[in-house]
């Protein structure tokens, strides 16, 4: 404890003074500066003195929480917003005792979750939660994993990341960690981490034959599987054949595989807009022809997917349908992504030709269907998103069936607690149960960034745009840093990134790494924000979105907006809200174009460097008189959803302040 009460006499002396005071010029960051770094810290010191775990979880949970204390010093605690929510949730895992509220909480706010497995390490679903984290967040959890080592459900969880995500976690192999080890040992008793072992140690980490796991268990032998990952349209075919299977194991890897290949088939169909379909679509044509490929195409690539792209293919799946009905199509697959097609009809205005050839019946059954989805599955949270989207976009007597859907499965018995949370902000968000000022108070709260939210209190406003080498990185980067050369900005360049820096008006430095540098770029300036203590206050994503979980990795709890310029970001708002939960996240429900995210990036800047408030209305209203002359940009504008209207984000936000608060 000693440390801990060192370092927070550090932070007392910032201001001058030791006198268990934070003080700032204003007043009421006084106040909150102080119950975060005095009252707080004593205070979780004091709990975890007093917590009914052995002597050596209390060590650990101590020196856990001095080593998050010392992430804070002079450059960064002026940031305590940040780490008021961070403690609170450290006082929440050790002290609050209804288990399923907790594991609840910790599902809807995974990455934090993942900073703190100490303090909730010996609860009982500790092993249950970071099973569901394999699947959800593997990526952050295999960095995680040194710290369970020492648990006896350590094998599970280890277990759970090769059947999930075997090609992640064969990074993981080439040295000497906890992961490396304990696959070696677990590999002496169980076949699937042998078969796991061997494939490494015949072709290596990031072999795209972990995806055949299963065909190998199966008697494929190591050389044919690798010889047949290499040939893009059969492994997108037989990655189809393996996603539809019952316990397939790789499934995130899966996913993720068939994400990539999609998104890249697709672009390569939305380049050729200008030409004939049967140069257009050859792809489906030749190669990819059948009614599941089409549809796998679709889903797995909606995120990039142009409307003219969606309409032809859309077309080509019914009549490769062959008189199929569309409930024989999806009962065929298992009802994959069905609720990601439907939203996708919605999206482009294709609701009729969907429903056309059901039987008045069968909307209804679908609805229900998709209300049974917030019980049966994992992530209910991210079903009543995709509820949302549905319900935001249909109308009439199809939008009436799905309200009574939803009406019904509320009031059915036997729910959960967290399920009737979910179903009291779900109906509130559509306005079709009782409703609450509650709503209207957070669209307020996310109707914009004030010049204190955006500038902190170091009165210094950063931002991170992240640029990919590709052909529109490079012209989004080009195109946009031209319209820095003026006399209100000064540039630097340092070598795989540039800093734009606010000659007039409020201290504002713009940070751009250079597309031929992509990753070496981002790293550079993420290193220099680590050594100078500070964090970006607004993260831009300015590429396709098969880079966006690259940018989104970036983001910290002090990202007080993010943008997402890609196409699709609309649908990584559990993520990024995940990262940030306080955030307010401008995204796209189709495709981003380039001269709208200019005219949007640069409205924000300016307003940013002369101190105004940004105010999203008021914004989209100048954007919309900007893009006057160009009616194909104004027109996919009414695509991207500010802040205050993103109901799926205030979703997220208001379930789990209501886990918080419950």
């Amino acid at each position: 404890m000693s440390k801990i009460d060192n370092w927070q006499r550090q932070l007392d002396l910032i201001d001058g003074s030791l006198d268990r005071t934070i003080g700032f010029p204003s007043a009421e960051a006084t106040e909150r500066a102080t119950l975060t770094y005095i009252n707080r810290v004593d205070e979780i010191q004091q709990v975890i003195a007093e917590t009914d775990v052995n002597i050596l979880e209390r060590k650990q949970m101590l020196f856990e929480f001095y080593g998050i204390l010392r992430q804070i010093g002079r450059r960064n605690y002026a940031e305590f917003n940040s780490a008021s929510e961070r403690f609170d949730m450290i006082l929440h895992c050790i002290v609050m005792e209804d288990e399923d509220r907790l594991f609840q909480l910790l599902k809807v706010d995974l990455e934090r979750a993942l900073e703190l497995i100490p303090f909730f390490s010996q609860r009982k679903f500790a092993r249950f939660l970071l099973e569901y984290a394999a699947y959800e967040s593997p990526s952050s959890l295999l960095k995680k994993m040194g710290e369970l080592s020492h648990q006896a459900y350590f094998p599970d969880i280890l277990k759970a990341l090769v059947y999930t995500v075997p090609l992640q976690t064969s990074h993981y192999m080439s040295s000497s960690n906890a992961v490396s080890m304990g696959i070696r040992r677990g590999a002496e008793s169980d076949e699937v981490l042998a078969l796991f072992t061997a494939i490494y140690e015949q072709n290596a980490a990031g072999s795209k034959s972990f995806l055949l796991l299963r065909d190998v268990q199966n008697g494929t032998s190591l050389t044919e599987a690798e010889q047949f990952s290499r040939d893009r349209n059969d492994l997108f075919q037989k990655l189809g054949d393996l996603v539809l299977q019952e316990g397939m194991i790789g499934e995130r890897d899966i996913v993720e595989e068939l994400r990539y290949t999609s998104l890249h088939a697709i672009r390569e169909i939305n380049d050729l807009h200008e030409y004939p379909d049967t140069v257009r679509f050859a792809l489906i044509d030749t190669s990819l022809s059948s009614a599941r490929d089409i549809y796998m195409l679709m889903v797995y690539g909606h995120e990039e997917i142009f409307t003219t792209s969606f309409l032809g293919m859309f077309n080509k799946w019914k009549a490769a349908l062959g008189g199929q009905t569309i409930m024989n199509f999806w009962n065929g697959i298992g009802m994959h992504k069905y609720e990601v097609f439907l939203e996708m009809c919605v999206t482009y205005n294709m609701v009729p030709a969907l429903f056309e050839d059901m039987s008045p019946e069968e909307p209804k059954r679908l609805f229900d269907r998709l209300c049974d989805d917030l019980r049966t599955k994992s992530n209910p949270l991210q079903v009543a998103v995709n509820i949302v989207d549905i319900y935001s976009g249909l109308e009439g007597g199809l939008k009436e069936q799905l309200k009574t859907s939803i009406l019904e499965h509320m009031k059915a018995p036997d729910k959960k607690p967290e399920e009737k949370e979910l179903y009291k902000h779900l109906t509130g968000i559509l306005e079709i149960g009782k409703g609450s000022k509650y709503y209207a108070d957070l669209i307020a709260e996310n109707s914009g960034l004030g010049k204190e939210a955006y500038m902190g209190a170091d009165s210094v406003h950063i931002q991170q745009h992240f640029f990919y080498e590709d052909a529109d990185g490079w012209l989004n980067y080009e195109n946009f840093i031209k319209r820095f050369y003026n006399e209100n900005w000064q540039q630097f360049d340092h070598g795989s990134y540039i800093e734009i820096r606010a000659t007039r008006g409020q201290h504002v430095s713009l940070y751009f790494n250079k597309p031929s540098s992509e990753i070496a770029g981002q790293k550079a300036i993420r290193a220099m924000f680590d050594d100078k203590g500070i964090e970006p206050d607004a993260i831009v994503h300015r590429g396709h979105s098969y880079y966006v979980s690259e940018t989104i990795s970036y983001i910290t709890p002090e990202s007080e907006l993010v943008v997402l310029g890609s196409c699709g970001g609309y649908d990584h708002l559990s993520r990024i809200l995940g990262l940030s939960p306080n955030t307010q996240a401008i995204t796209t429900r189709q495709v981003g174009l380039r001269v709208i995210n200019d005219v949007l990036l640069l409205k924000i800047i300016e307003n940013i460097r002369k101190g105004n408030d940004l105010v999203w209305a008021d914004l989209w209203t100048e954007v919309q008189h900007d893009l006057r002359n160009y009616p194909e940009a104004l027109d996919q504008f009414s695509q991207y959803v500010a802040p205050h209207h993103n109901r799926s984000a205030l979703l997220i936000k208001a379930y789990k302040e209501g886990l918080l608060n419950r």
